[in-house]
């Protein structure tokens, strides 16, 4: 989507807000969960084992986020922050996409708005930041859509893509399925 000229400040300001609200204090606050924790757990475990496992921390949760978040556990070792920086970078990507989607469904003043109101809701900045499959939502929901409207792209390739989208989502948490 195109930014004008005109709305290209108040994108870089709803930006910086974005990052600094989910930035602050992010090894800290709310405290480190239990399910986050246990989640983590697991990225430690394939960490510390070097082995492979086709199994999630849960039966209906998939292990590709945790493949994922191994790095980050490397370096920032078993902590919450290890465990919410791989969110954070998400919820960049989704900030992006966001405003990407909701431009081409409403148009660039509504898509704003809709980003500033869905980015700062007190329930986005509280739950997105910890370190849960279930924080990748928004992201696949978004990707999802993404490809569904995306005219560039080829009929087929448009729903195969859409289709691993939706498949990478139900594959991180079950509970993806009625998306």
């Amino acid at each position: 989507m195109p930014v004008t000229n005109w709305n290209r400040p108040v994108l870089i300001v709803l930006f910086a807000l974005f990052v600094a609200a989910n930035t602050v204090y992010l090894q800290r606050v709310p405290g480190l969960f239990g399910d986050e924790g246990s989640e983590g757990e697991n990225v430690y475990q394939l960490l510390r084992t070097g082995g492979i496992t086709v199994v999630g921390e849960r039966s209906y949760i998939g292990p590709l986020v945790d493949y994922v978040r191994v790095p980050f556990v490397f370096i920032f070792g078993y902590s919450a922050l290890a465990l919410r920086v791989l969110m954070l970078l998400v919820s960049i990507a989704t900030f992006w996409l966001a405003l990407v989607v909701f431009g081409r469904l409403f148009g660039e003043r509504a898509a704003l708005l809709a980003v500033a109101m869905m980015f700062f809701s007190p329930t986005y900045l509280l739950y997105q930041r910890l370190g849960w499959a279930i924080t990748l939502f928004p992201f696949f929901a978004l990707l999802l859509i993404f490809f569904l409207t995306d005219r560039r792209i080829f009929l087929p390739y448009r729903s195969a893509l859409a289709g691993l989208a939706a498949g990478l989502g139900l594959h991180n948490y079950i509970v993806f399925l009625p998306t």
